[in-house]
């Protein structure tokens, strides 16, 4: 019988290969899948590794982690969602960036999972769009009130007491803008750190103003332009006042933008209505003056189809207050005609001693 090791050499090995096994039995034959099958060795590894094979020179295999940011789940690696792919990194120990252009992106979620980019362009292009349609903060004031940027800018600052406000630059700063409405019974006083451009430091009632923060080469200041100051009458001529109203002085009566008082009595509209409004429109405010403050026991307000024809009816206007020449200074909420038309706003003195008369205003 020849020996196994004068057998010729065999070729490349298959699995349907055969060889001779004693089983007991006898000799029988076996393939090489067959007697290999069940022989791998157990490999035990923690749930949830990765094998490879991560030293050097052959062997067997070994575990290999699973780094931050990847996830290895029911057999597939996958990016952990929860991750910021930075690699723990936090904003302040990125690099600077450079001015910002128009052509920077962010990185933006738009309803799903995965990130997109969006440009600076683009960012811009949607703010500019809401611009529009922004409105101011209206807040309400009824106490003495230091500005604020925080609370105050850019609102509008409703004063429903007399109150005074007074300013801090430091608290404001450069563009600090806000719109102040007086709508209590009373004066609102500008009080420290405000500068008044000229006249008194007080708002009148239902009267409104703008301030504004600014730094320039004089330095910082928080301005008030003050509201218009009316001219006094004065002898051998006429001063004319704001508001579609004429007084006059010196023995003439003169009408002007619809005004007609008689010599040495003067009414003026500080707050007038322009424009158009809606039929019955209601809680409008007007105020005037009259000059001097005894002429006449109050102002009352109406409205006519005529500038030379006074109105039928008429709404009695409350005292304010007196101002330091002895001018009386009146203010009332008016409800516009029920009637479609072409109307004028009438301010009188109660015993028609003077009156003032506004442009005219469409109701519709």
């Amino acid at each position: 019988m020849p020996t196994i090791a004068s057998l010729p050499a065999a070729g490349p090995l298959s699995p349907t290969d055969t060889i001779p096994i004693d089983q007991g039995t006898g000799t029988n034959a076996v393939t090489l899948a067959s007697l290999l099958a069940g022989q791998q060795p157990a490999i035990l590894t923690p749930t949830g590794s990765l094998l490879g094979r991560i030293s050097l020179g052959a062997g067997g295999p070994e575990t290999v982690g699973i780094g931050a940011g990847l996830v290895l789940s029911s057999g597939t690696i996958s990016v952990d969602a929860l991750d910021t792919l930075l690699g723990g990194q936090t904003v302040n120990q990125l690099l600077p960036g450079a001015p910002p252009k128009d052509t920077d992106a962010l990185a933006v979620d738009q309803g799903g999972a995965a990130l997109v980019r969006q440009t600076m362009a683009a960012v811009w292009s949607y703010i500019e769009g809401k611009l529009p349609i922004a409105t101011a903060r209206v807040v309400e004031l009824t106490t003495n009130t230091v500005l604020d940027a925080t609370a105050h800018n850019g609102a509008i600052l409703v004063c429903s007491q007399p109150l005074t406000l007074t300013a801090n630059f430091a608290n404001m700063g450069p563009g600090f803008v806000c719109d102040v409405v007086n709508l209590s019974a009373g004066a609102v006083t500008m009080g420290s750190g405000i500068t008044v451009g000229s006249g008194a430091n007080a708002l009148p009632a239902q009267m409104a103003a703008r301030l504004v923060a600014i730094t320039y080469s004089g330095g910082n200041i928080v301005f008030w332009a003050d509201s218009p100051t009316v001219a006094s009458p004065t002898s051998g001529g006429s001063a004319v006042s704001s508001g579609g109203s004429t007084v006059t002085s010196g023995g003439s009566t003169v009408t002007s933008g619809g005004s007609s008082t008689p010599s040495g009595v003067t009414v003026t509209f500080q707050t007038a209505p322009s424009g158009s409004y809606a039929a019955g429109q209601a809680n409008i405010g007007v105020s005037g003056t009259l000059h001097p403050g005894n002429a006449a026991p109050g102002l009352q307000f109406g409205f006519s189809t005529s500038a030379s024809v006074a109105p039928s009816s008429w709404t009695a206007a409350t005292l304010v207050n007196t101002e330091s020449n002895g001018d009386t200074f009146w203010g009332a909420y008016v409800t516009m005609p029920t009637t479609a038309g072409t109307y004028y706003c009438w301010a009188q003195a109660v015993g028609g001693a003077a009156s003032a008369i506004t442009a005219s205003i469409v109701v519709a």
